[in-house]
């Protein structure tokens, strides 16, 4: 960003070497797009602002209550200080914010910016304000377009980029064994952006899951088209309509009452159909909930949201949300004052507010904005470490650049981790939540509703995927009892939780259930079945809040969570339910089977199965590797990591058909000696690894070279003894006679015809010239090898006969 212009980045240079504080400036919607109309809902960004004031308090004190960094900054960074510059509403539309920031002269009273919050606002407002050198730090909006530093130079953001979630969706698709997906987009930046991460991470074959069904999910795109959006979203929805599972990444309120018409029209809602949206478009159940609440209601019903959380488990959530509700409403009547229409100031927060607190009202995003303000902080302070600060400016890093490369530190939303060529957060530093709208209750039409509302279902993160909300802190809205209920009041099938089927328990003398427990009937609880697992420690449901296990972990009954297999390693799909691959019961390391493609040196397996070596095959289940052809390999059952030995003469060598070894002949019990079990889980026969050598040549000895009785060889010939293995006066003297003609032959050439024939004696050092060079381990075939007899014959070596018929031969006797 810095190739180019000379000057660029020099005035926030400027600005944090000669003048301190460091002025702090906030976007974020307090109305709706016309500028007047107040937000409706409990997520207000105006509370955010007081967040901000938090956040700057505390930096100022060196006060590290919640980021450990600000008590330990050193002694160079004293007068290092922020100060609130204001709050400015963006009406969720470039539309207002640029004028709003153009026309009062913002330029030239903010050193730094924490919002917008909506991308379709960002994208735009990041450029100006670049203009002006001032970076943009956004807490919310989260389009992978923005990622772009070469058309976003001064944009930053402390929350993942939307394609990161893209992950997350596909591990759900797996909990839910979903196989393919129908994805509706505006064809924006964002849209496109959001669509094209999409397909590209459920198209990727995931390795760790063992189904080959559900290894790759199947994706169709539907673009809207700007000019033609109610013709466009018919035409796209039809030929999507064979989906049961859509991702819809809407651009506009005219896109969604279309979209959402056409399903209901098209039948495309309901208890078996499943919708999900970047959490990003919870923006529009707002506008929606205004504009049309009976459509709004019918459409967003159990529609999921997915995206980043700005809340990590943790103390510095709690942290935060007691010191809000410290707050007194009074105090942040300034922060508004302009915020924009009505003239004079904005309506702060009222007291109550406060009183609530930050969980209950579950404004995440201020997870983000906290460490937003964090990352400017820690960023002006790295400035001011700069030794050649008063005498060589240049030699100095700029702001924009120290906030992307702010060390990590431990925020409120968790590790914060910045890219520093994108600006953007770590996606995999970050958890992921997931929202479901549901209707509000009608106090003015029967049987009808007015509106959605918002509530949180679950959170994931790549460590351990996802987890089921419903404790007294994981849910936004809950009832009398504390508890968050997911049950049929949703409409739709819940994106994880929820089987859409069975009706949730009736409250009995039981209320909820403990850690690995569902409730039965009213009044008892019980163990959740092997294979699934319930990490919440009050549940009120039924056997369906216990969650299936993935194809690679296990839990015995009663389990809070599941245990991961060791690495390169699946469930036993034979203990499937019904034989289907739709679930399993497994409750035990010993179910776990290596994949397809590695073997195990142990069973149970409690550390990984290795991957098969070069040069062989490995069927995975318990079975061993097997030679390619040309190549030998220990027969005997793998105790520790194996390799393939290319063989002196390939033909020898035929290679393994299938598995022949067995981890464990018995896993099937006595009578199944050569069986065992392949990556599917399926029982297989055993093949005879003797076939892994060609006939006459033992499997036992490296490479094929030994010899097995019944056999006698010339040269690499191995032919039938004529006798079979008996070893009697026969064959005595079968061997005999072939020695004295193997002896008499020699004589022949070295006596009766060198002597009297000088040309044949030529000819016979040329033949032992090509003996020689026929004895190098070269990749001869059969046929040339039976050709080559000839000339090691010349070499006058008896070795080339071994008399195995009648006797043992090996190296002393030769």
């Amino acid at each position: 960003a810095r190739a180019g212009a000379e000057d660029i980045f020099e005035t926030a240079r400027d600005r944090v070497a000669g003048r301190l504080p460091i002025r702090v400036g906030v976007f974020a919607p307090l109305t709706g797009r016309d500028g007047v109309t107040p937000l409706p809902g409990v997520v207000r960004s105006a509370e955010l602002a007081s967040v901000v004031k938090i956040a700057i308090e505390h930096f100022n004190a060196r006060n590290g209550t919640i980021v450990d960094e600000f008590a330990t900054l050193p002694a160079v960074c004293d007068d290092v200080t922020l100060t609130f510059a204001g709050f400015w509403n963006t009406g969720g539309t470039p539309n207002l914010a640029l004028p709003t920031f153009l026309e009062q002269d913002l330029q030239n009273d903010i050193d730094s910016i924490i919002g917008p919050a909506w991308s379709r606002v960002s994208a735009p407002f990041s450029q100006i304000a670049g203009v002006f050198k001032i970076p943009v730090t956004s807490y919310a909006s989260s389009a992978p377009s923005l990622d772009d530093r070469e058309i976003y130079k001064y944009f930053t953001r402390t929350i993942p980029s939307d394609a990161s979630i893209a992950i997350a969706f596909r591990d759900g698709c797996h909990v839910n064994q979903w196989t393919n997906v129908g994805i509706i987009s505006y064809p924006d930046e964002y849209g496109r952006g959001f669509a094209e991460a999409l397909v590209r991470t459920l198209n990727e074959v995931d390795e760790s899951v063992v189904s080959l069904k559900y290894r790759r999910i199947g994706t169709q795109v539907a673009y809207v088209n700007e000019e033609e959006v109610a013709s466009s979203v018919r035409e796209g929805l039809n030929r999507l309509r064979k989906n049961r599972i859509f991702f819809f990444v809407p651009g506009s309120l005219e896109m969604i009452f279309e979209v959402a018409r056409v399903a209901i029209e098209m039948g495309l809602v309901g208890p078996e159909y499943s919708w999900t949206m970047p959490l990003e478009a919870e923006e529009y159940v707002l506008d929606a909930n205004l504009e049309n609440p009976g459509l709004a209601s019918d459409f967003f019903r159990g529609v999921g949201f997915l995206g980043a959380n700005g809340r990590a488990p943790g103390p510095r959530w709690d942290r935060l949300d007691a010191v809000f509700r410290q707050q007194n409403a009074s105090d942040h009547a300034t922060l508004f004052e302009n915020a924009g229409e009505p003239p004079g100031n904005w309506p702060p927060p009222s007291q109550d507010v406060y009183d609530v607190g930050l969980t209950d009202a579950g404004l995440s995003s201020s997870g983000f904005i906290y460490d937003a303000v964090a990352n400017v902080g820690l960023a002006v302070c790295d400035i001011r470490k700069c030794p050649s600060l008063d005498t060589d400016l240049e030699a100095c890093p700029i702001l924009l650049d120290t906030i992307r490369a702010a060390a990590t530190f431990e925020g409120v939303s968790g590790t914060m981790d910045m890219d520093i060529i994108s600006g953007s957060r770590v996606g995999e530093s970050a958890n992921y939540l997931l929202k479901n709208a549901r209707p509000i209750p009608g106090f003015d039409r029967p049987n009808r509703t007015a509106g959605a509302e918002i509530v949180v279902s679950g959170i994931w993160d790549v460590t351990t995927g996802w987890t089921i909300g419903g404790s007294d802190t994981d849910c936004l809205i809950a009832d009398d009892s504390g508890r968050c209920t997911h049950s049929d009041d949703l409409g739709l099938k819940e994106f994880l939780f929820y089987d859409g089927t069975s009706d949730p328990p009736s409250d009995g003398i039981i209320d909820d259930c403990p850690l690995g427990k569902y409730i039965v009937g009213e009044n008892a609880c019980a163990d959740c079945p092997a294979g699934r697992s319930q990490p919440n420690p009050k549940n009120n449901g039924g056997l369906q809040s216990c969650q299936a296990c993935n194809s690679s972990a296990f839990a015995p009954p009663g389990s809070a969570g599941c245990t991961r297999c060791p690495r390169n390693t699946h469930i036993w799909d034979a203990k499937a339910d019904n034989q289907s691959d739709t679930g399993h019961s497994s409750d035990d390391i010993g179910d776990c089977i290596c994949n397809r493609g590695y073997y195990a040196t142990e069973w149970p397996i409690e550390k990984q199965c290795r991957g098969c070596p070069e040069n062989a095959n490995c069927a995975g289940g318990l079975t061993g590797p097997y030679p390619n052809e040309g190549y030998w390999l220990s027969p005997d059952p793998v105790e520790t990591w194996v390799k393939a030995y290319r063989c002196r003469y390939n033909w020898i060598c035929k290679g393994g058909d299938g598995a022949a070894t067995c981890q464990e002949k018995w896993f099937y019990g006595r009578g199944n000696e050569e069986s065992c079990v392949d990556h599917k889980g399926r029982t297989i026969d055993l093949q005879n690894t003797n076939h892994w050598c060609h006939k006459g040549w033992n499997v036992e000895s490296p490479m094929c070279a030994g010899e097995v009785r019944g056999y006698w060889y010339l040269d690499a010939q191995a032919i039938k003894c004529p006798n079979g293995e008996k070893r009697n006066t026969e064959a005595f003297v079968f061997s005999a006679a072939m020695f004295i003609l193997v002896l008499f032959l020699f004589f022949v050439i070295n006596n009766l015809i060198r002597p009297f024939y000088p040309v044949f004696d030529a000819v016979l050092l040329t033949y032992q010239d090509i003996g020689l060079i026929t004895l190098f381990w070269f990749d001869w075939n059969e046929r040339l090898s039976r050709v080559f007899f000839v000339f090691r014959v010349a070499l006058l070596d008896v070795d080339v006969y071994e008399p195995t018929c009648a006797i043992e031969w090996g190296f002393n006797e030769a």
